[in-house]
């Protein structure tokens, strides 16, 4: 959750900012600075906090004229320095965040530039309950309440749907790229179908991004850092032709050399090259219509590698028989030259007009990905296998909605949408000492989606809002794909189509001026898939969840203090899970998908956002989640010999039990010049488990990080120098783990590390 302060006077507002700043909160010294209890208990007195807050917020409404906008002033009868109210598009119209009946959260830009966040990776330490996993090559795995996709493959669809600007994004290394001149991001937990084009059951991830404005603004920042970090990024926005055509651009670059050593020949992996460019023009010759057009390109050569280990039976590695060394981690020992070429770029064009007591809305998107990489896989310093791929991939998407004008009681919202991908791949899986290689070619892998949606509200008592929604969808896929060995080959040629309708149902109650409280229920609807590259002769069919959900949201004490409190049960069923297979053709394990279990997932989660004094501000977030698989009897671990196994009962992979993040920052002024603003942060999960078997193995122990910046602004506003750190306990920590059985490579794990110790210092200036 976030908000902006401003005091009273100053003209400078921003709908959906954060918090500029954080203190440093005084913390314990040495190691994990919070383990689980410590997160029960702040997750109980938020609870209670929640509670307590709403019976004094209920004594102080007679006398507070809560504003119903955010609002730069103050609330009645308070300080001049309150919070600004949270104001959110995620129901496709702009609308306070409590009177919203869905859990949210949202970070402003400032928000996200005091906390370094430059890319969806880091989003878990804002927002509790999510989960970013890094794959092989920079593939992203997103996971919100425990739900997330296992396959990063072509063939799939994300668990969690992420939009830029409104479009949606299906290739996974796209969620990343061009997240640079961001003007907000609003995390919705939950099954999402009903207001959105593309549906999803674990949620969605929305990110705005700056819009061309009536007036000229520009601004620009240049950071460096440890690994030699250079990163640069600016904006400028402004009129063209009058207030009629307006127009922005933005630009952003970030190299660094990356943290993962190769120690046979002193390459560098995990680190940044990136550059990108978005421009957007903006039409609008009277207020009843407008037209935007977009398009960005975003170029992405840094290649993610995992470090490895030997696997859970501790066999040594082939090469370790012949004098190799494992290096320590996170470093590596390959010989083989990794590299990466991606490039993705899009368009898009939003027309929006108002017919008359009824406002249209169409927007089309264009997305075009291109990969060209080659990896080292066997993890050795012996070429024993090492890969190449070469993937493209084409997405249209076309959505229109009518809905009603604001200021109706009456609110309803309907649409339809259609989604085409096209997809081919080429991957080539070498293995140089027999002299042969594994071939697998996609020449076709194509999807469409066609769904129709709507959500209405309407006040049926004074304090009661009754909303429903429903959301019909067709999707249907086919794939064409080959496969070569030693000589021998096979094929498939598939195709498949799925319906579904998907329900949803939420009361709203307003208890008074200052909080609400609601009750959800929701279906999500997650489509089939075919396993790209792995040839299993069959689609997988859709996963579906059922959330039950019930929260109350607060605007206490004159508006300096915001708390919302969320607790949840989801009926998972028909899970996509990972499962192992023999290859017929090489007869070694592949990794093949399969609906092979149901799930139960229920939990709390706890926001809040408050004003101590003028200069002392405090943020924080905490999610308690128990998600077990409740039926998968017969989970096939390669580690002991193929055999099969029960995980009834084991807690959902990338899914901690306990998370928290909490923030503080203390503003002082320093003399006439301007500012000075320390901001700490820090964020903590307990053990998260990479498979079912709840192997400790292959998991991640509760860790803690710690972030520090201290920024120095004038008075102005236009001038900033921050001085900043992140997991400045140079914490090593996995965010995914893998394990790999082969005759030829060896039995060994692959471990993707997150960042160490990284600090810099950045300078801005706004014109």
């Amino acid at each position: 959750m976030s908000t902006e302060l401003r005091p009273h006077g100053r003209r400078k507002t921003s709908i959906g900012r954060d918090l500029q700043s954080r203190k440093t909160k005084a913390m314990t010294q040495g190691g994990e600075l919070m383990n689980g209890k410590m997160i029960k208990l702040a997750l109980m007195a938020g609870v209670a906090g929640v509670s307590l807050a709403g019976e004094a917020g209920a004594q102080d409404t007679a006398a507070q004229a809560a504003p119903t906008t955010a609002q730069p002033g103050p609330a009645a009868g308070t300080s001049d320095f309150v919070l600004e109210e949270i104001i959110v598009t995620a129901t496709r119209r702009a609308e306070r965040l409590r009177d919203i009946p869905v859990s949210i959260a949202a970070f402003g830009g400032a928000q996200l530039e005091q906390s370094g966040v430059f890319d969806v990776t880091q989003l878990d330490r804002l927002a509790a309950g999510v989960q970013v996993a890094t794959a092989y090559g920079g593939y992203q795995r997103i996971t919100v309440r425990g739900i997330g996709s296992q396959q990063v493959m072509p063939g799939g669809n994300p668990s969690v749907a992420v939009h830029r600007d409104g479009v949606y994004l299906q290739a996974n290394s796209d969620f990343g790229l061009g997240f640079f001149d961001v003007e907000r991001i609003e995390v919705l937990r939950g099954p999402q179908g009903t207001l959105y084009g593309r549906n999803a059951t674990g949620g969605a991830v929305n990110v705005i991004t700056g819009a061309p404005t009536t007036t000229f603004k520009a601004g620009g920042t240049v950071t460096i850092g440890n690994y030699n970090l250079v990163e640069t990024e600016g904006y400028a926005a402004g009129p063209i032709a009058g207030d009629e055509l307006t127009g922005r651009i933005a630009v952003k670059t970030r190299k660094d050399d990356g943290f993962v050593r190769n120690i046979h020949n002193g390459d560098a992996y995990n680190g940044s090259d990136f550059a990108g460019a978005r421009a957007k023009l903006h039409y609008e010759p009277n207020p009843g219509f407008s037209i935007e057009l977009a398009a960005d390109f975003n170029r992405d050569n840094a290649v993610a590698l995992p470090y490895f280990t030997r696997a859970r039976t501790g066999n040594p590695l082939p090469f370790e028989n012949s004098g190799g060394i494992l290096p320590a981690p996170p470093n590596v020992n390959l010989d083989y030259r990794n590299r990466k070429d991606a490039t993705i770029w899009g368009t898009s064009a939003t027309i929006q007009a108002d017919l008359g007591g009824v406002d249209l809305k169409s927007l089309t998107g264009y997305r075009n990905y291109k990969l060209d990489t080659s990896l080292d896989t066997d993890g050795q310093s012996l070429d024993l296998s090492h890969s190449v791929t070469v993937e493209s991939l084409k997405q249209i998407s076309q959505e229109l909605t009518l809905s009603s004008p604001a200021g109706e009681d009456f609110k309803w919202v309907a649409g339809v949408f259609y989604f085409h991908l096209d997809t081919d791949g080429y991957r080539s899986l070498a293995f140089p000492q027999r002299g042969t290689a594994q071939i697998n070619i996609i020449p076709g892998l194509e999807g469409d989606a066609y769904a129709v949606f709507g959500e209405a509200s309407y006040p049926v008592l004074p304090p009661l809002t009754l909303t429903v929604g429903g959301r019909f969808s067709y999707e249907k896929k086919s794939i064409f794909q080959t496969q070569s060995f030693a000589g021998a080959s096979q094929s498939e040629n598939l195709d498949e189509t799925w319906k579904d309708f998907s329900p949803k149902v939420s009361l709203l109650y307003e208890i008074n001026d200052s909080m609400n409280a609601y009750a959800t229920v929701s279906k999500g609807f997650k489509g089939g898939a075919f396993n790209g590259y792995a040839l299993q002769g069959r689609a997988v069919q859709p996963e579906k969840v059922i959330n039950y959900e019930a929260g109350l949201k607060n605007s206490l004490f004159g508006n300096r203090l915001t708390a919302n409190l969320s607790a949840f049960y989801m009926d998972y069923t028909n899970l996509q899970v990972s499962i192992y297979q023999t290859n017929p053709l090489t007869g070694a394990s592949t990794a093949a998908l399969a609906n092979a279990a149901t799930a139960r997932i229920k939990g709390i989660e706890v926001d809040f956002d408050a004003r101590l004094t003028d200069g002392l501000s405090i943020h924080g977030n905490a999610s308690y989640l128990d998600a077990k698989f409740e039926s998968w009897p017969n989970a096939i671990d390669p580690a002991r010999g193929g055999a099969s196994f029960s995980v009834s009962g084991n807690q959902l992979p990338y899914a901690p039990e306990w998370s928290a993040n909490i923030g503080a920052s203390y503003a002082i002024p320093v003399g006439d010049w301007g500012t000075a603003t320390l901001l700490g942060e820090y964020s903590y999960r307990t053990r998260t488990y990479f498979s079912a078997f709840e192997d400790n193995f292959l998991s991640q122990a509760g860790y803690g990080l710690v972030n520090a910046r201290l920024t120095f602004e004038d008075a102005d506003e236009r001038w900033q120098l921050a001085i900043w750190g992140k997991n400045l306990g140079d914490k090593l920590a996995i965010n995914e783990a893998l394990e790999n059985y082969s005759a030829i490579t060896g039995q060994r794990a692959t471990l993707f590390p997150i960042a160490p110790r990284t600090y810099g210092v950045t300078v801005g200036y706004k014109f």
